[in-house]
């Protein structure tokens, strides 16, 4: 039912709203669906990353690299194909820009 990515970003600009990159679901269907990764939205540079807000996830960790703070952003994806399992999930990102995905966990459809 809902798909849950613990990420950061790298040499992302914040000064506004971009995409950066996408998660591919692929499902056993064999239907595909994009998730947008965007800037200011639901992802943001690790640097500084608690002062970073983005509208539709959080940062949930942060800690203290030697030269700054940085930090990694949860964020929750609603699956509308919730019925077909996924098969597999793939990330891309602009050249310009770095996404460390940490994890992925999922809830179930009940």
């Amino acid at each position: 039912a809902k798909l849950f990515f613990v990420h950061t970003g790298a040499w992302i600009d914040q000064s506004k709203a971009q995409q950066v990159g996408s998660y591919t679901i692929t499902y056993a269907s064999g239907k595909t669906v994009d998730i947008p990764v965007e800037s200011t939205v639901n992802i943001s540079d690790w640097w500084s990353a608690p002062n970073n807000p983005v509208t539709v996830a959080q940062c949930v960790w942060s800690g203290q690299n030697g030269r700054s703070v940085v930090g990694v952003y949860a964020f929750m994806w609603s699956n509308p194909q919730s019925g077909d399992a996924i098969k597999f999930i793939q990330l891309s990102a602009r050249k310009d820009a770095v996404i460390g995905l940490v994890a992925v966990t999922g809830e179930a459809t009940k």
